[in-house]
């Protein structure tokens, strides 16, 4: 395209997170129960596969890259990159799992007000991604990963500030994953394709690892301090947006093809 754009379609995740979290505390403060609510979201799901079944092929290009192995160790490049994707996917992770129980066995919220924690964190994500593509394009790419990493660790340090610490968190994080996603498509040595299928299954493993790690810490710890693994990780992230590195733009992009 030739231009920033990553984070636009990553803010449609967002927007869904958004909406499931707020559609999940209404039916809930209606009296509906978690049965309820998983049973609409078990119709929902097989009303989808059944739609994807029937749906005919999207439109597509041919394209000149070649076809790749069925699997292909990443490089060193695309490794740290990964391992950075890996801890902000752990951060999006804990937000969603860990948020609503945080404010309800330590706030003292009740469960309808719980879901307001992950509904704030996808309202500040997705709010952040819609405009991201700008900000990427006036700061650059490491520009964007130091300011939103920052954000993000002032966020994740104010836990008592309930939905809107985790909605700081949210908007901070909101453009590392595009911004990383790109930098794993110009890496060198791979096709674009390659390079992000790598870059997001190291990152979707932080996503699913994430969680059950700051279990094993509140159990041990308490949630509070558990919370520190997520607060570490997003110092980590800023602390590499210190360091130059090739695929990661420094400069702005510019703003039309």
């Amino acid at each position: 395209w030739g231009s920033a754009i990553n984070s636009s379609f990553h803010g449609a995740n967002s927007l869904g997170g958004l909406l499931g979290a707020s559609a999940g505390g209404l039916l809930l403060a209606a009296g509906l129960g978690v049965s309820g609510c998983l049973a609409i979201i078990g119709a929902l799901a097989a009303a989808l596969v059944l739609a994807a079944g029937l749906a005919p092929s999207l439109p597509g290009r041919p394209h000149a890259e070649a076809a790749a192995p069925g699997f292909v160790w990443p490089s060193r490049a695309l490794l740290g990159i990964g391992v950075l994707c890996f801890m902000a996917f752990m951060i999006e992770g804990a937000m969603a799992d860990w948020s609503g129980l945080f404010l309800i066995t330590v706030a003292g919220a009740t469960p309808a007000q719980g879901a307001s924690g992950f509904a704030a964190f996808s309202i500040a994500m997705a709010s952040g991604r819609l405009f991201g593509d700008h900000v990427v394009r006036a700061i650059g790419g490491r520009g964007t990963m130091r300011l939103g990493a920052t954000l993000a660790v002032f966020g994740a340090a104010q836990p008592h500030l309930g939905a809107a610490g985790f909605a700081l968190v949210g908007f901070g994080l909101s453009n590392v994953v595009p911004v990383l996603f790109s930098a794993a498509a110009r890496a060198r040595g791979t096709s674009p394709s390659v390079g992000v299928a790598m870059v997001a299954t190291i990152g979707y493993v932080g996503m699913l690892a994430g969680p059950p790690m700051i279990g094993f810490a509140a159990e041990a710890l308490g949630l509070r301090l558990a919370l520190a693994i997520p607060l570490a990780a997003a110092a980590a992230i800023a602390a590499a947006s210190l360091v130059p590195h090739r695929n990661i733009s420094s400069r702005p992009a510019r703003a039309s093809r």
